[in-house]
């Protein structure tokens, strides 16, 4: 059956006997809650937001480097280190830092790669602060990449891309769709990699990775729970304080040239029902215009009641019709999916 792919075109606050290679800001969040940011002298930002509601933190790591700091020929390496990131550091061998973590409570651990960043998360009980700090910190600064821990990491990579897009139609639709709409852009190329880059990146291609931006000046961290600020900033210092920033590598990213008109484009693949997807060419996430596309997004596809659901699941059209994609940094796509049911034509 046939797809066919469619496009048109803050102040100063007072904490308690700072340090003086700390920076601090209060922010107002919501309500009673403010967050409070702190710049170690290293670049490290830590953004903090107490509740104590309950006995419990969240802790989140957001590197600044995503599938568009890759370079041609090398795409898909900020996901597959996302897999290093797990693997041994100078201080705990293979598997101990998830050991360590399940025994001390933390639920929630989780890894994520975008086309912009890089993020670590966790969630453990109030007195494990400083224990989350220490293995942190450690694998930011004494990670263990080699060629074979690179190797390993390369062939689950490998199967995840067999899976998430080689073997499937939607994957194969999303991958097809950021290719026909950036020609220069590094959002051409999926988070995941081409196979052929997977095959040819080395340990060495790993290490060069790493140190260029799993630094603390390209990074924040981002902890929200049963705890205190000036605790955070005195454990931070103790276990970020002494690493070295890193100078950001030079990397051009050429803006893409305006789209003139439409392009369609239909993939022959083994499916029984024709799917299709369409996208619009949308501003970055900073843009003023991003709330309202967010609002578009929900009255267009948020629940039963949704424009496309009434228009054309309720009509017997679509299995299912969603709208996603609107939180990248440079210009991106607004998508629109929906997947026929039998007999109905895209």
């Amino acid at each position: 059956m046939s797809i066919v792919l469619g496009f048109s075109g803050l102040s100063l606050a007072n904490v308690k006997e700072p340090s003086p290679s700390v920076q601090a800001e209060t922010i107002p969040l919501l309500g009673k809650f403010n967050v409070k940011k702190f710049t170690l002298q290293n670049g490290l930002r830590i953004l903090v937001v107490e509740d104590h509601s309950s006995p419990t933190f969240a802790y989140q790591t957001w590197f600044k480097v995503g599938s568009r700091d890759e370079n041609v020929g090398r795409t898909g390496l900020a996901h597959l280190f996302e897999h290093m990131m797990f693997k041994e550091t100078k201080n705990l061998k293979d598997g101990q830092f998830d050991k360590i973590l399940e025994s001390a409570g933390a639920e929630g651990e989780n890894a994520f790669t975008s086309r912009d960043y890089t993020a670590y998360v966790q969630e453990l009980p109030a007195d494990k602060l400083d224990l989350i700090m220490r293995l942190e910190s450690d694998r930011m600064n004494n990670l263990v990449v080699d060629e074979k821990a690179f190797k390993t990491e390369t062939d689950v990579v490998q199967n995840e891309r067999r899976f998430r897009t080689e073997n499937s139609p939607d994957g194969l639709m999303y991958q097809e769709i950021f290719e026909i709409a950036f020609k220069k852009h590094p959002y051409h190329w999926p988070v995941i990699g081409y196979q052929p880059d997977l095959d040819a990146m080395t340990g060495q291609d790993a290490l060069n990775f790493y140190k260029a931006f799993y630094s603390p000046n390209h990074a924040t961290v981002v902890i929200v729970g049963d705890v205190n600020s000036e605790q955070v900033v005195k454990l931070a210092q103790k276990h970020y304080g002494d690493l070295k920033s890193q100078e950001s590598p030079k990397h051009t990213i050429e803006a893409e040239p305006t789209q003139e008109n439409s392009i369609r484009k239909t993939m022959k693949l083994n499916i029984q029902v024709e799917k299709l997807m369409l996208g619009y060419h949308i501003p970055g996430i900073l843009d003023a215009d991003i709330p309202a596309l967010d609002v578009l997004s929900t009255v267009l596809s948020g629940g039963k009641s949704s424009r496309l659901n009434r228009a054309l699941v309720e009509t017997g059209i679509a299995t299912g019709a969603e709208t996603y994609d609107l939180e990248d940094k440079d210009p991106s796509l607004f998508i629109f999916s929906a997947n026929l049911q039998k007999g109905k034509k895209a």
